[in-house]
């Protein structure tokens, strides 16, 4: 079911970003919190088998209380993202370009330094690029998240018919 409703909100993530952000931010959110749920369930009854449980409990809660963020602030939470990422792709950027800079003075040659100068030179156009165009870049986001949701959940259900004895496979879906 994990699996099932992982990619129904991929597909929902990527078809519907044309709609608004935070229609798909509060989906993503509404997912969160039931994948959560699911998963501090199972870790319950894995605790009752003496399995290992604990990475199960604090993942779904760590996945409810995210899902409740999100829920409550989907802007902000949209925003702050795309603005972590931004300041973080100008300060690796210029890290990178730093590191450019003083191999290509020790070498007296730029020599195969050049590649730490292209990429601090991407990252710094990242970084410009979502701070000029946030809404490009949270479509992007949105995009990833579908894209995400869609990997994520194919290979849950995959794991499930995996795991699932064979005359039991249709009760997985």
């Amino acid at each position: 079911m994990r699996g099932l409703v992982a990619v129904a909100f991929g597909v929902l993530a990527i078809v519907l970003v044309p709609l608004t952000l935070v229609t798909i931010f509060t989906i993503f959110a509404i997912w969160l919190i039931l994948d959560g749920i699911v998963s501090v369930a199972i870790g319950v009854r894995e605790a009752q088998r003496r399995h290992r449980w604990g990475g199960l409990v604090f993942g779904g809660l760590a996945a409810i209380a995210a899902g409740l963020i999100v829920f409550i602030w989907p802007g902000l939470t949209a925003k702050a993202l795309l603005f972590v990422v931004a300041i973080w792709a100008l300060v690796n950027g210029v890290v990178r370009l730093g590191e450019y800079t003083a191999s290509a003075r020790r070498r007296h040659r730029v020599g195969s330094a050049w590649t730490l100068g292209v990429a601090g030179l991407a990252s710094l156009v990242l970084g410009v690029l979502l701070l000029a165009n946030p809404m490009a870049g949270a479509v992007a986001l949105a995009w990833l998240i579908g894209i995400f949701a869609l990997i994520y959940g194919a290979m849950v259900l995959v794991q499930a018919f995996r795991e699932a004895p064979h005359g039991h496979r249709r009760a997985i879906v």
